[in-house]
């Protein structure tokens, strides 16, 4: 208790000092929690399951492109003789069949509320392990359901839920029998609803087998066994089905994935070397500031080493100033990552879940830890010297301005390199939104008017007839309506352009003149598409204005392909895929007969820029209005155009009008871009506001050291100008110094995240200058201000002062 008193003693005396140490190492400490935080709850994301070791999902690779791998369900719709189940290895102990509709709509009281439905067999809670939170989580009956907390919130509120009823959006109804609630990590299975496959026997949409093994088995020898292609007659291809670790799914943005929500490791490692640098800007801080009070206290420690003071009770007091600091300094950043965190969540996007172990035991390891390794410097200073040298110390710097300047030098390299790394990022990601994909995606909208949902539509033939013929009345509306419309320049049917991580597009290979087989994306569009699009043919024929009945042999090809082909003249060349292109249900599909080259347009980029981009290969085709519908806005038309589809969608279809913008499309891709940009940005300004109190507390000490100096050079003559720059010289040489070791460090670490980047920003000379600019302007304001008032004082008052 009677160390508690003196330190709280200490503290309180330099109460100034103290204040700006805990305020710096507060910004710090808020920083280290929440990039913590998020970085724990993304790398433990499927932690919650306690078998997770044991738990695979399903893929396959055809032998057409080996090495790409495909999550898949396992079956054989076609009962091909080469077949061989994987489920059916006794090394299996539970197999479930999961299919999630991610973008559909469930009605309670004539009410939508948006939705993903997960159907899954009655094993799949033998596999997955969610709290439950009431009713059961086994569903008995076709119709029953279970719904998450999360979900039941948001359409009951806090009514009663088990037994209500939902009406899906394949017009089936299902009666609620469990809640769940939300697991202790994060899932990389995101639903809102679970049904029962019993439910229908049809099924359209691309499903996952999640596997549990028994104990003690090895994955990759099951797969061993399973590593022939088995030739599928009516695909015309060869195939395989393997596990995958549901561990590695998270991380994995290589498989083609409609299923599973995943993360950017690069992403949660550059926020850990942002969360490190941050940490060591505050540590460095604190320890600066302390040893600026410590030296000031010189006399204090060797007064108690005369009166007899050992080595334990002077550890003993620094160590609990040095809790008290860090103790108080770690209740305000809990402070500010509380009040933060709705900001932080939808602006920064940083999501962590909240895991109450990981929150104390990263509260404790601050406690406990940090003021062990703040209390040491000063503690070895003071220990090992002898008492008469503490006592002429007395407001002398000593060796103390070796390490001060250190320090100092340290927090402003590591400040420098973020700033100048966000001035980068944020070059970066304008080159990237401002750059020419060579399409046009301004005032384009999609919208899907007729999803193809089949789940639950148990229809007799009578009842598939009439429900074509009213999707085929409803075709002829639009296209009258469309065609009619002064609002729209060009419409069609068909996929947006923009390739996300999960739409990436279809590739194949085509013959090079040297017999080699290079990548291409492959397209098929509508004559209507390309124009809507604005696609520039720049040899061959020009875009027809009517579209084919159905596919042919015929092509449009980038100039880049062109080029990478060696194609000289389009007219007297073909084009060999490696396979065909498409299938259908009549003709020889046996046949793979080489396009001819309708005409050669200018290249376009569908994809982030930092991927390489394919050549490109456009087939026309025929619409189908079961895809999106496409439509370019005339010039000042946007809301007349979104309110006339909007109209028509309530007229003919009901339910929720929902659409998007190209341009906005565009603009994902680079979410994460612009989060990355923002962090950095925010944490560099949290950076130069860290070294700046720093900067403030030790001038401060360096000019109540040197008042009586002031005063008599002011008495001889010497200017405020001249008082300014005698104090200002030795920050300008340490700001120098920590700006020509960032420099290098900060090109460096710029290049290497750009390695992957097939199209960069270039490292511009400015950038660095900018940076220079920013954390020394700022910091030298604060300077300034301090040495301009004790330069300004009168010299008569600070020789009494003294």
């Amino acid at each position: 208790m009677k160390i508690l008193l003196l330190a709280i003693r200490a503290l309180s005396h330099f109460r100034l000092y103290t204040i700006i140490n805990i305020l710096g190492l507060a910004l710090s400490m808020a920083c280290v929690i929440t990039i913590g935080r998020y970085v724990h709850s993304e790398l433990s994301t499927d932690h919650f399951l306690p078998e997770l070791d044991r738990i695979y999902v399903t893929v396959y690779e055809d032998d057409q492109n080996p090495g790409i791998l495909r999550y898949s369900d396992i079956g054989n719709p076609n009962n091909e003789a080469s077949f061989i189940n994987l489920l059916e290895h006794p090394a299996v102990e539970y197999a479930s069949r999961m299919i999630l509709y991610d973008n559909t709509d469930c009605l309670y009281n004539d009410k939508g509320y948006g939705c993903k439905t997960l159907v899954a067999d009655s094993n799949i809670f033998k596999i997955l392990t969610y709290p439950l939170i009431s009713g059961t989580t086994t569903l008995t009956k076709p119709n029953e359901a279970i719904i998450t907390r999360q979900f039941a919130r948001k359409i009951f509120a806090e009514e009663p839920v088990l037994g209500k009823q939902l009406q899906l959006f394949s017009g089936k109804v299902v009666t609620i029998v469990g809640i769940i609630g939300e697991p202790v990590t994060a899932s990389s299975i995101d639903f809102d609803i679970i049904v029962s496959d019993r439910l229908s026997s049809f099924w359209d949409h691309i499903g996952i087998h999640l596997v549990r093994l028994h104990p003690n088995t090895d994955y990759q020898q099951v797969n061993a066994q399973y590593n022939k292609f088995m030739h599928m007659e009516l695909w015309r291809f060869s195939l395989r089905f393997q596990l995958y670790p549901l561990s590695k799914v998270y991380f994995n943005g290589n498989i083609e994935n409609y299923f599973f929500r995943t993360g950017n490791f690069t992403h949660v490692w550059i926020l850990s070397i942002v969360a490190l640098m941050i940490l060591l800007i505050g540590l460095f801080n604190f320890i600066n500031i302390y040893s600026v009070v410590i030296l000031r206290r010189g006399r204090e420690f060797g007064m108690k080493k005369v009166f007899g003071a050992g080595s334990k009770m002077i550890y003993a007091q620094l160590y609990m100033e040095n809790i008290l600091m860090t103790g108080i300094a770690l209740l305000a950043g809990w402070m500010i990552v509380e009040i933060t965190d709705p900001l932080v969540r939808t602006q920064l996007n940083i999501t962590p879940v909240s895991n109450r172990e990981f929150d104390l035991l990263l509260s404790g390891c601050i406690l406990l830890i940090l003021p062990c390794v703040t209390a040491l410097i000063p503690y070895i200073r003071y220990n090992y010297s002898a008492p008469i040298k503490s006592l002429r110390s007395v407001n002398q710097a000593g060796g103390s301005i070796v390490s001060r300047k250190l320090f100092l030098t340290t927090q402003y390299i590591i400040t420098f390199a973020l700033v100048t790394c966000s001035l980068f990022f944020t070059k970066q990601l304008r080159f990237m939104l401002n750059a020419d994909i060579g399409i046009r995606t301004e005032d384009i909208i999609e919208t899907q008017f007729m999803k193809f949902h089949y789940m639950g539509k148990d229809l007799t033939p009578e009842e598939w007839a009439k429900e074509d013929k009213r999707r085929q009345d409803i075709k002829q509306i639009v296209q009258q309506k469309m065609d009619t419309s002064p609002l729209f320049e060009h419409w069609t049917y068909g996929d947006q352009p923009i390739k996300n991580t999960k739409n990436k597009g279809y590739t194949t290979k085509f013959k090079l003149p040297d017999g080699k087989y290079e990548e291409f994306w492959v397209m098929s569009n509508t004559p209507a598409w390309m124009k809507l699009f604005n696609l520039q043919i720049i040899e061959g024929e020009p875009i027809s204005n009517e579209e084919p009945s159905n596919r042919g042999y015929e092509l449009y090809i980038s100039e880049s392909g062109k080029k990478l082909l060696g194609i000289k003249d389009i007219e007297s060349t073909v084009l060999q895929p490696e396979k065909r292109l498409w299938y259908n249900l009549g003709g020889d599909m046996s046949q793979n007969p080489p396009y001819r080259i309708l005409g050669v347009f200018k290249d376009f980029n569908p994809i982030h820029l930092s991927n390489k981009n394919y050549p490109i290969i456009l087939t026309p085709s025929a619409s189908w209005y079961g895809e999106p519908l496409l439509a370019s806005i005339a010039p000042g038309k946007r809301q007349e155009a979104i309110q006339f589809l909007k109209s028509m969608h309530d007229e003919l279809i009901g339910g929720n009008f929902e659409y998007s913008f190209i341009e906005d499309k565009h603009r994902e891709l680079y979410l994460e871009d612009l989060h990355l940009t923002q962090i950095y940005s925010i944490f560099a300004v949290i950076a130069i506001l860290i070294s700046s109190l720093g900067l403030f507390s030790l001038s401060l000490f360096d000019v109540q050291q040197r008042f009586r100096e002031i005063a008599i050079r002011k008495v001889n003559g010497a200017t405020t100008a001249i008082v300014m720059r005698m104090l200002l010289q030795k920050y300008y040489k340490l700001l120098g110094i920590a700006f020509l070791i960032a420099a290098p460090i900060s090109w460096l670490a710029i290049n290497r995240y750009l390695e992957d980047f097939a199209h960069k920003a270039s490292v511009s000379w400015w950038i660095f200058a900018v940076a220079l600019l920013i954390t020394a302007g700022i910091s030298l304001a604060t300077l300034i201000w301090q040495i301009r008032k004790a330069a300004r004082t009168n010299p008569a008052e600070a020789i009494k002062s003294e």
